[in-house]
């Protein structure tokens, strides 16, 4: 099994990163470096919110079928991975080019808030759905969301707890009355 070490390769100027050129001299921007640990921290940050979502269980089950490089991401984590990933990388770009700062004549860039900011609703859509569809399109379930039924439960205390009139037979076969109905008092 080999591990995987990111949900998403980000790349320069594709993508979420258009505008983004990779570093033309030493100290002086983002470089391939910054590329890697911002996609090994989307990864990070997409696995702990399938683990906050879906339980210490089926949360764990789920990152460790991830984190196998043989298996197929989610098509939707890998987009959620690429979102949390560029917005670091725009950040760091826009504060290495002095582009948050606002000058004569010009407004502050947002881009970086902007993506983060899709990167939340998607989390909110799998929030609201209870899972992600994967990549053979078939639904993966990570909880029941709460507009949705779970599992159904059966049998005598489904609708709760009943006085039972008849009162109950012990191991002996020795029969005793049930409890006073206390709407009949």
């Amino acid at each position: 099994m080999t591990t995987r070490t990111s949900y998403f390769a980000l790349e320069f100027q594709r993508g979420e990163l258009k505008q983004v050129e990779e570093q033309g001299g030493a100290k002086l921007g983002v470089d391939l470096v910054d590329l890697t640990n911002a996609e090994a921290n989307a990864m990070r940050r997409v696995n702990q919110y399938i683990i906050k979502c879906a339980g210490a269980t089926v949360g764990a089950a789920i990152v460790a079928i991830f984190m196998d490089d043989a298996n197929a991401i989610d098509p939707l984590v890998a987009h959620l991975a690429e979102l949390i990933a560029a917005g670091d990388i725009l950040e760091q770009w826009e504060r290495f080019n002095y582009a948050d700062e606002t000058r004569e004549g010009a407004t502050q860039r947002r881009d970086a808030d902007n993506v983060r900011g899709r990167a939340t609703q998607i989390a909110q859509d799998i929030m609201d759905s209870g899972g992600t569809l994967t990549a053979t399109g078939t639904f993966r379930r990570w909880f029941y969301a709460s507009n949705q039924q779970g599992p159904r439960v059966t049998g005598p205390m489904s609708k709760g707890s009943y006085f039972d009139l008849t009162g109950y037979t012990d191991p002996w076969g020795r029969r005793y009355p049930g409890p006073v109905d206390p709407r009949a008092l």
